[in-house]
């Protein structure tokens, strides 16, 4: 192939047995057909659809159903990228931070890390230095600046072992639910007019006189044809394999499989902070406040061997993260204590020798025009999906005919659905939301309206019992006061199709959903379905 690397609905029957998508045929095909629903897949989706460009997303799952819902759940720059040199990324990151805790600040909070001292650790004063430069690279920035903070008559004094250092560094990022982000963006891009078609494995895609023609598989088992001008590869851990299994080409690079991975135990402490701890081996461990009940213990660095698409833990991994917390708690953690544990492939540049950790989390696109173009994508960051989706549509317009859409950055202060406009629309939300079902639950109210934002209220509905039940068909209420007026809009307006897709990635009330709980959504499903 001719790479080159660059810088920075229903379906029509044919006679042969597949379907031909009803906006894409050989005379008026796709502009762009992107292959993966991850946070890269679905921002690339909604730049370009929204500069006017006929665009479809094709997911072989559902959105966000693997790397994308696999992280530690921080929009971040990356404090440890400077001990690696990496200022561009982390400048990058930092930017990105700030635009999204603007655009989708339902979903992206501040969160202030906080960093005790071990021996053994990096002195005091090259972490200060470290702060600094995190700070100045953020400027300007919504996130509160580094400091110290003393822990007397703090609640982390009774979380952390005593030691000399009773005062602490600290400094602010910012966390999000990954999957429900993810989701946002792909909504964003049908809003502006992008097919966002999950489950839909692409099985091979072939160059002809009038584009791609490119078959999928759905998950009944029938197939779909679909052509377009240009080619997205953005399938993350799958992007070496997709090259080689569904077009036949050669990769242009080859990629260095990294896995990270998680454990989540019963809630440490009453506080909001985070804490970053430093091992013994220098690496950076995590330990987060996750939704309500439970603290998330994070992350690894361990080359993946294995396939990409069923990551798990290691027992080593467990004992691990155990033993970096432990390092800090005075009430130490035991494997037991554990609930629920998770691991995601993280796909990283094989650029040959040095570790995991030390592996650059840069990105990188490739262009083939050996015919129509096909442009790869290899790596990126949660926190940089943006920056990286315009960089691919900058890279794509000049190949594509004119059409009239936004101009060229349009996203970078575009908000995504649910988010507030300011403090005004948000009280404006949570009056409306009380006005229209005043006996909802507190904990409740505020899961919707962390999860839904200015869509809240639209969840609930006008027609409600008060406890935001359909006023026509009140019922139980499952984990969480999941409704099913809820289940319906997951189902009908953010492309949820299985328990599992509202659970576990929707929502994270699967960690708290008992078997029941499971049946009573999923004949909820089925109900919306007929």
């Amino acid at each position: 192939g001719g790479f080159r690397r660059l810088g920075r609905p229903s379906c029509l029957g044919h006679n042969d047995g597949t379907m031909t998508h009803p906006l894409s045929s050989p005379d008026s095909p796709f502009d762009v057909v992107l292959a993966g629903g991850g946070i890269n897949g679905a921002g690339i989706a909604r730049d370009l659809a929204g500069r006017g460009y006929r665009v479809a997303l094709l997911e072989q799952g559902d959105l966000a159903s693997q790397t994308s819902q696999w992280s530690s759940k921080l929009i971040h720059g990356g404090l440890r990228y400077l001990e690696l040199g990496d200022l561009a990324l982390v400048k990058d990151s930092l930017q990105e931070r700030e635009r999204l805790l603007a655009s989708a600040n339902h979903l992206v909070h501040p969160l202030r890390f906080v960093i005790p001292q071990a021996a053994g650790n990096r002195p005091r004063f090259i972490l200060r230095l470290g702060l600094w430069l995190y700070d100045l690279l953020a400027r300007p920035a919504r996130a509160h600046r580094s400091g110290s903070l003393s822990l007397a008559g703090h609640p982390l004094a009774h979380i952390l072992k005593s030691g000399p250092a009773r005062s602490v560094l600290h400094y602010t990022d910012a966390r999000t639910h990954d999957a429900r982000l993810t989701v946002a963006v792909a909504r964003d891009a049908a809003r502006h007019g992008a097919a966002i078609l999950t489950r839909h494995r692409v099985l091979s895609a072939a160059r002809g006189p009038q584009g791609w023609s490119i078959t999928a598989r759905l998950a009944d088992g029938s197939q779909a044809t679909f052509t377009s001008r240009c080619l997205v590869n953005a399938t993350g851990p799958f992007a070496d394999r997709f090259i080689e299994d569904a077009l036949g080409l050669p990769p242009p690079a080859h990629l260095r499989l990294v896995r990270g991975s998680h454990i989540v135990v019963p809630r440490i402490g009453a506080h909001e902070e985070a804490l970053l701890l430093q091992n013994t081996d220098r690496r950076i461990v995590f330990v987060i406040p996750y939704e309500d009940r439970f603290t998330l213990i994070g992350t690894t660095d361990i080359d993946h061997k294995g396939d990409p698409a069923d990551p798990e833990i290691s027992e080593d991994e467990v004992r691990y993260l155990c033993a970096a917390a432990n390092r800090y708690l005075a009430v130490p953690l035991r494997e037991e204590d554990i609930v629920h544990r998770f691991a995601g492939v993280r796909p990283l540049i094989n650029e040959g020798g040095g570790t995991a950790r030390t592996t650059s989390r840069e990105h990188r696109l490739y262009l083939d025009r050996d015919g129509p173009p096909l442009l790869s994508v290899y790596g990126g960051k949660l926190t940089t999906f943006r920056s990286l989706a315009e960089e691919v549509a900058d890279t794509l317009t000049p190949l594509l005919p004119a059409r009239e859409g936004k101009p060229a950055g349009w996203t970078r202060n575009a908000r995504l659905p649910g988010a507030f406009s300011g403090d005004e629309e948000r009280a404006a939300v949570l009056a409306l939301l009380d006005s229209r079902a005043p006996a909802l639950a507190g904990d409740r109210r505020a899961r919707l309206v962390a999860a839904y934002g200015t869509e809240a209220p639209d969840v609930i509905g006008a027609g409600h019992d008060g406890e935001g039940h359909d006023a026509d068909a009140p019922g139980p209420l499952a984990c969480g006061g999941l409704s099913q007026r809820e289940v319906r809009w997951l189902v009908e307006k953010e492309f949820a199709l299985t328990v599992d897709d509202i659970l576990d990635r929707r929502s994270h009330l699967g960690l708290i959903a008992t078997d029941e709980d499971r049946r009573l959504v999923e004949g909820w499903i089925e109900g919306t379905a007929a």
